[in-house]
């Protein structure tokens, strides 16, 4: 699936020009073995260095479990995306912000490296965290 969704952004950007065109409200779905394993969006993306690399600008991706449920949504001002055969790696100086679909949990920085595949996030600076946890014996009406 990856191999088509090469070839589907090849012909967006070759409709559009040279490798260095910039392609608005840049939008795709990864699919692996049959599932969809991320939905990816952003405002304009720029090909780098081939068709594989994209510098995003208001990138936004939503990820999703094995059972098809929506796992987390990530959100930067800008990054770089890379293709590979089997996943995605997005990175950036600059911020990120992770919300988990229940919304329990939060994570925000600056300066991060996200290897989907690997499943490894890694957020450098100014890194801040909330976890919404119920209390055992809290009240739940609220």
């Amino acid at each position: 699936m990856v191999g088509l969704l090469g070839g589907l952004l090849a012909g967006i950007v070759l409709a559009q020009g040279p490798a260095t065109s910039v392609v608005r409200n840049w939008a795709f779905t990864l699919q692996k073995d049959g599932r969809t394993q991320g939905r990816f969006k952003g405002g304009v993306a720029t090909p780098v260095g081939g068709l594989r690399a994209f510098d995003v600008e208001d990138f936004h991706v939503d990820t999703f479990r094995a059972d098809g449920e929506l796992d987390l949504t990530a959100e930067s001002p800008a990054c770089r995306v890379y293709l590979t055969n089997d996943s995605f790696i997005v990175t950036s100086p600059g911020a990120l912000k992770v919300v988990q679909a229940e919304g329990r949990f939060e994570l925000s920085g600056e300066g991060f490296y996200w290897d989907q595949g690997a499943q490894r996030l890694v957020i450098s600076n100014r890194v801040k965290t909330l976890l919404a946890i119920p209390l055992p014996g809290g009240d739940r009406s609220k």
